[in-house]
């Protein structure tokens, strides 16, 4: 073979290395290629699968807000029903003649109802916290007043424990501050009841002084100690969680949610402030807390040396902290003071006083001993502090001119000081005066409400304020009437038939703007006329509701309402609502209408032919007296003026047991929920609570769409009620008129 044969066969198979070696390289990136489109499914499926599981997790999670919204619904107006009876009650016996032990004990009632009001609206607001959506309600208010009244209404907690509760505040401090008075009481509350939950023995001190700025606003530092269990310091960090507690426990003494601390802290960061806590276990605990509010009223310096030095005063009390709080407000009124404890005055001769304040202290015998006849201070002029509820020390007897019940408060250790010494004071009293709300210029009002009791009675109410009432029973007959003439205001009721009022307030708003009108309707002529009438001029409108979810709240205003009412209505309430749109008038109201907005009747449960005599509370029947006394309670009518919507009452109660009984034969379920809010509504309104509420749950049946025989059955059993209380009703009515 020749050198050029050999050449070009080497060369060939180079060439063939060359190939293979290519191809090799190729199928290398062939087989990365395919790994990696095989990763990229494998990632594309897997993704897919997760977005499908987020979907499912978000609807879940929407499904589980939802039944939290309605629970939250449900529960507020299961607790609002009885307690606006209790607040309402309570009211009724204030405006009467009691004795100064009597008032304090009732104010204390309703303040405690109060209080329990706003911690159930506290906790509705708590998802609104959590979201970033809360807002506080900034008004004027009393500090003092505020701090006061809230700490006296654990003052029976902490005397059935055999406690002393104080507040401690400085007598000059600023009255009216502008912050949120409510979201106050609340921490106050909570950070107090802890405290006295934790407590065994010793004292619960609530202490506050103000800090002025240069700004014009101030910090309120306020400080709740007490003598208590304690908290160890592993637990100090974790206090403030969600659901948290010291004793997490089965086997736990104190119980508790373990969220009102969590609260508190979260509303005292809304007010510009924080939550800070001091503890060692065994000895106690110390919450110390700040806000920043504007600071409206300089200090309060009315009664600073009043007295002039002119007596001598001797604390006996075995606390240090009542004995120093006291001699605080003395020295600051211009009284001179010593202070010993009650075995320190064993041999006290009283010759260089001239009155003692002497705490009782849980009828420590010491203590009595030194006012027993012979006893050391026993013709010394006294004024005595004791615990609520202790009966053993009346004023009057010997030489005790007045008998305080503790926690302390200024006004009146003040008082009772002026008393002694002949001083005349311009001091808010004791007593209860009646009740005369300031007259506004009256109002040219449009009621809406599909009930005609409910309508009654609220066109009762606004008629005795001196306002004119103009009735509309759904939001189509809202929109022909305000289409004919203007109104000052507009109540609208929200669930009814035909166009409920959110419907209404959204085709109202969009005519003053001379915008479509949110409906198919908007080429109707009725449509045109409202815009036509409206436009370029503004209505308020007010929404009536039994609801009380924050969420129905922002729905209304945010379609353009302009405030919220909750049913039942409060007097109260409504006459502060219509403030907002009417002026005040400088003249007092005529006596006659003072006396027939305060004074309760005198006979408010009168009985007719046949009737027997209301039962106890809880029990069912009774019904002409339950409403009579509800009615006298919420809305201050007397009987003549009650009977007129008890007749009323009769006959849409009539009207809604007819549809009813037609629904049931039609299985008709829409129908039904129509006809069981009808009934629900009017019975709770005159305070037939627990029917009322039968009521409300065959509604709540029909709208869950439960099945025709349970739905049936609780149809059946309202029935019932109604027919019994129609029966009792035509009973009351027929006497009436013989």
């Amino acid at each position: 073979m020749s050198i050029r044969q050999k050449s070009s066969a080497h060369d060939r198979e180079s060439e063939l290395r060359a190939c293979r070696k290519e191809l090799r390289e190729l199928k290398s990136r062939l087989d990365e290629r395919g790994l990696a489109l095989n990763l990229q499914h494998e990632d594309a499926a897997g993704l897919t699968q997760l977005v499908a599981e987020l979907d499912r997790a978000k609807q879940q999670a929407e499904s589980a807000s939802r039944m939290k919204s309605q629970f939250l619904a449900n529960f507020s107006h299961e607790i609002r029903t009885p307690m606006n009876a209790i607040i309402g009650m309570t009211d009724v016996v204030l405006n009467t003649k009691v004795t100064p032990e009597q008032h304090r004990a009732l104010t204390i009632v309703k303040n405690a109802s109060e209080s329990l009001l706003n911690l159930i609206n506290g906790v509705l607001d708590l998802s609104k916290i959590e979201a970033g959506q809360f807002a506080l309600e900034v008004r004027p208010f009393d500090l003092r007043a505020e701090v006061e009244r809230t700490v006296s209404t654990l003052g029976l907690t902490a005397a059935e424990k055999g406690l002393e509760l104080i507040c401690r505040l400085p007598p000059d401090m600023p009255r009216q501050m502008q912050g949120d008075p409510i979201r106050l009481r609340q921490v106050l509350m909570n950070l107090l009841g802890n405290a006295l939950k934790f407590t065994p023995s010793g004292h619960v001190c609530c202490s506050c002084h103000v800090e002025a700025k240069e700004d014009g606003d101030c910090v309120v530092r306020f400080r709740i100690e007490d003598t208590g269990i304690g908290i160890p310091a592993d637990k100090l960090g974790t206090i403030f969680e969600d659901f948290t507690q010291v004793d997490s426990s089965s086997t736990r003494v104190y119980g508790g949610t373990g969220l009102g601390l969590s609260i508190s802290r979260k509303l005292v960061q809304l007010m510009g402030g924080d939550i800070l806590v001091q503890s060692t276990p065994g000895q106690g605990s110390t919450f110390d807390f700040h806000a920043r509010m504007d600071q409206v009223s300089a200090p309060d310096t009315a009664h600073a040396q009043i007295f002039d030095h002119a007596a001598t005063v001797l604390v006996v009390a075995n606390n240090p902290l009542i004995r120093t709080h006291v001699r605080e407000l003395l020295a600051f009124w211009g009284l001179d003071t010593e202070d010993a404890d009650c075995m320190e005055c064993m041999g006290h001769d009283g010759k260089n006083v001239d009155l003692a304040i002497m705490d009782t202290d849980f009828g420590d015998f010491a203590c009595m001993e030194l006012m027993l006849s012979g006893g050391a201070l026993h013709e010394l002029p006294s004024i005595v502090l004791t615990q609520l509820g202790d009966t053993s020390i009346t004023s009057g007897a010997g030489q005790v001119k007045a008998v305080l019940t503790k926690p302390l408060l200024q006004d009146e250790l003040l008082r009772a000081l002026a008393q002694v010494f002949g001083l005349r004071l311009h001091l808010p009293d004791n007593q209860p005066t009646e009740r005369s709300l300031p007259r506004l210029r009256p109002l040219e009002i449009l009621l809406v409400d599909d009930v005609s009791t409910n309508r009654e009675l609220a066109g009762l109410l606004l008629g005795k304020m001196g306002h004119t009432v103009h009735e509309a029973s759904d939001g189509l007959d809202v929109l022909t009437m305000i289409s004919r003439r203007a109104y000052d205001l507009v109540f609208m009721d929200l669930q009814m038939p035909v166009m409920d009022g959110f419907t209404a307030t959204g085709i109202i708003r969009a005519c003053e703007q001379g915008l479509p009108a949110p409906t198919d309707m908007d080429d109707s002529f009725l449509i045109r006329a409202v815009r036509e009438k409206v436009h370029g001029t503004y209505t308020p409108i007010v929404a009536m509701t039994a609801h009380a979810l924050l969420e129905d709240k922002e729905r209304c205003l945010g379609i353009g309402m302009d405030g919220y009412l909750t049913k039942p209505l409060r007097l109260e309430e409504v006459h502060a609502m219509l403030s907002r749109f009417s002026d005040t008038l400088d003249s007092p109201p005529a006596p006659e209408k003072i006396e027939a907005l305060s004074k309760p009747p005198s006979d408010p449960i009168p009985t007719f032919p046949g009737q027997q005599a209301a039962p106890a509370s809880g029990a069912t029947g009774g019904y002409v007296e339950r409403m009579l006394a509800a009615l006298s309670a919420q809305y201050e009518l007397d009987r003549e003026e009650a009977m007129p919507l008890i007749h009323s009452l009769a006959e849409t109660l009539t009207t809604h047991e007819q549809g009813l009984k037609d629904c049931l034969e039609a299985a008709a379920a829409d129908k039904l929920m129509h006809h069981a809010h009808g009934i629900k509504g009017v019975l709770l309104n005159m305070g037939l609570t627990e029917e009322g509420l039968a009521a409300k749950k065959v509604e709540e049946s029909a709208r869950a769409g439960a099945s025709p025989e349970n739905l049936r059955q609780e149809a059946e059993s309202l029935l019932l009620t109604t027919g019994d209380i129609l029966e009792e009703l035509h009973i009351a009515l027929a006497g009436e008129h013989t």
